[in-house]
């Protein structure tokens, strides 16, 4: 089942991103330690390494940007069924076990997804660079990769979704439901 995902962090350290969180009352907090946030996804992010995939969706809610993780290319489908009008950019590793996350970026493009995709994955060389873009990707990225620049690629797939991330569309348009202080 795709988890969506509202976390805040204050520190973007490998034990603060996983494990600690402001102090909140348990009230604020789901089953798992998560706080509960009225916020429809707006990035996609399908890894199948679950401490990958938590400290992507944990660093995407430091800066505001409200994400849902499938782990596999059916929960991905899932996400897209179930969120697609929200969702504007993609982030997805080739290798997903026995899975490629190429075949959801074929797929996506042949469909004429608006999802502006970025291949985040360590198995990227030229030729695989070469095919992800070929497939329909719009930027790659390999692992590993400084939090920067991780956040500066999600931008720029925002920014070519036309859901800028530092502009008045997150805080006002009623479909991402992010509230800001």
């Amino acid at each position: 089942m795709p988890r969506q995902h509202a976390f805040r962090v204050t520190h973007f350290t490998a034990r603060s991103l996983l494990f600690e969180e402001p102090n909140r009352s348990n009230r604020d907090r789901g089953p798992h330690g998560e706080r509960a946030v009225d916020a429809n996804p707006i990035v996609l992010i399908v890894e199948d390494d679950p401490f990958v995939r938590t400290a992507l969706c944990r660093l995407l809610d430091r800066e505001g940007i409200a994400s849902i993780d499938a782990a596999g290319l059916d929960e991905a489908r899932e996400c897209l069924a179930r969120h697609g009008a929200t969702l504007r950019a993609g982030v997805v590793d080739v290798e997903l076990g026995a899975e490629n996350g190429l075949d959801l970026v074929n797929e996506l493009h042949h469909r004429g997804s608006p999802l502006s995709i970025l291949v985040f994955s360590a198995s990227l060389d030229g030729a695989s660079s070469a095919e992800a873009i070929g497939l329909g990707a719009a930027e790659v990225l390999p692992k590993p990769a400084p939090p920067e620049a991780i956040l500066a690629a999600v931008r720029r797939r925002l920014d070519a979704a036309g859901s800028g991330t530092t502009g008045e569309w997150l805080r006002t348009h009623p479909s991402c439901g992010i509230r800001t202080p």
